[in-house]
């Protein structure tokens, strides 16, 4: 079961990148003069950092060289020049690249972080299938990647107002804190995995990819409905969507959803039977959960390291729990456990021993 541990530092849920290349030998040397070389984690190393008033890339780079370092060259316009034994490059910081175009066929990995000059992403070469663009606020489109590409980072650029002209081979995609977004219609219909976190101008979450399995619109305060979600969707991160109102009808097959601190919502319906974790903690006007053909069953001791299917709600009163979940003899137990820190330990306990007493295994009492 994924869970949001599951994702990884920096935002980039598990797009993190390889670690850069080694600093080279060190020293002041003037730009005129070949840059250092040094062995690092992707073989021969051209470090460029040093250097960061270089407007062009130094004739004559040695053809033996693998990866490429220009990070923090502000002043550099081009990254035309670099040999074809090349397959790893970073040019994190350019702020005064404006084209990509230029990069040899054997490249394959490309950061542009914080390039914040960079318009377009075209003209990169075919061989690149892992793009970062992260917080590259002037670049407008997603359109003309190489169609080998299979990851692309997007988080912060600002000025991005769609999704669509991805290449088909893409799997994942992070358009987090993409403030202008404005509509995740037109991703490929390979991808599986898509962060919008914080794009604060997203309303609705229609025309995603039919095969898509993990999404994470955490942050979204403007989006007002999930309705049209897919449904191979299995994981789905809602949580401070605080314009969403209700939740009704998650796709069947979802079996771990976040909706925490979701603040306007108010209404709760149409849970699948495949669901495992739900969690709706600080939803303070929630008033209302139903459930629809479905079955938790529990073992005798609640332990939660068991397979135990469990549908957490936390901020819910012992009333809600009584008179408007509604435990049937159709129905299977909806609240295992609190986890609210409204909730003192004795009132869990006492909660989850009031269900142990009116469930069973395969069902509960009227």
């Amino acid at each position: 079961m994924q869970t949001a541990s599951s994702l990884s530092a920096g935002g980039l849920g598990g797009l993190a990148p390889p670690p850069l290349p080694a600093g080279g030998l060190g020293g002041a040397c003037p730009p005129s003069v070949q840059a250092y070389v040094d062995r690092g984690a992707y073989g021969i190393v051209l470090n460029l950092g040093p250097w960061p008033s270089i407007t062009a890339l130094p004739q004559r780079i040695p053809s033996r060289v693998t990866s490429v370092n220009c990070s923090g060259c502000t002043t550099l316009t081009s990254v035309v020049g670099l040999p074809e034994s090349v397959t790893h490059v970073y040019f994190i910081g350019c702020t005064s690249l404006t084209s990509v175009i230029g990069l040899p066929p054997s490249v394959i990995y490309a950061d542009f972080t914080g390039c914040t000059s960079l318009t377009s992403v075209a003209g990169l070469p075919q061989s690149i299938t892992r793009v970062y663009f992260t917080r590259c606020t002037s670049l407008t489109s997603v359109a003309g990647l190489p169609s080998g590409v299979t990851h692309g980072a997007f988080i912060g650029c600002t000025s991005l107002t769609s999704v669509a002209g991805l290449p088909h081979n893409v799997t994942f995609v992070t358009f987090s804190n993409c403030t202008s977004l404005a509509s995740v219609a037109g991703l490929p219909r390979g991808v599986t995995t898509a962060f919008f976190r914080r794009c604060t101008s997203l309303t609705n979450v229609e025309g995603l990819p039919p095969n898509i399995t993990d999404v994470y619109f955490r942050g979204c305060t403007s989006l007002a409905s999930i309705v049209g979600l897919p449904d191979c969707i299995t994981f789905a991160d809602f949580d401070d969507c605080t314009s969403l109102t209700s939740v009704v009808g998650l796709p069947p097959n979802v079996t771990s959803a976040y909706f925490r601190n979701c603040t306007s919502l108010t209404s709760v319906a149409g849970i699948s039977q495949n669901v495992v974790y739900v969690d709706f903690g600080n939803c303070t006007r929630l008033r209302r959960v139903k459930q629809k053909d479905a079955r938790f069953e529990f073992d005798a001791g609640f332990d939660p390291a068991q397979d135990v299917h469990t549908l957490m709600v936390s901020g819910l009163s012992n009333k809600l729990l009584s008179s408007q979940v509604g435990i049937g003899p159709d129905a299977a137990l909806l609240i295992a456990r609190f986890v609210t820190s409204g909730m003192t330990q004795h009132d869990r306990l006492e909660t989850m021993q009031q269900v142990r007493n009116r469930c069973g295994i395969g069902g509960c009492a009227p």
